[in-house]
């Protein structure tokens, strides 16, 4: 019987937060997204926020991050310059998060 590489896991939605150029951009550092969204939304088992590279598409006054679900409906970007901006995307999360 062949060997199954499929996964499964916990989660349904995946943030993909670039720090590549952490501190050369202004605005936050992906570090401070990351423990941000957290602080905001608590551990809900259903979410996942990773550090990565580089997603090469920081504009220079941003973090660039990716938000992919496993719900078949794709993924979007966002850029976060200020508190403001990481608000809204708790909000859109926590919304998305209370619908399931």
């Amino acid at each position: 019987m062949p060997q199954r590489n499929e996964l499964e896991v916990p989660f349904t939605e995946l943030v993909l937060v670039c720090n590549k150029c952490e501190g050369a951009r202004k605005g936050p550092s992906a570090s401070d997204i990351r423990k941000g969204l957290k602080k905001r939304l608590g551990k809900p088992k259903s979410l996942r926020v990773l550090e990565v590279e580089c997603l090469a598409l920081c504009p220079d006054d941003g973090v660039a991050l990716c938000v992919a679900r496993a719900s078949g409906q794709g993924f979007e970007t966002r850029v976060i310059r200020s508190t403001p901006d990481l608000d809204a995307l708790a909000a859109a999360l926590a919304r998305e998060q209370g619908a399931r």
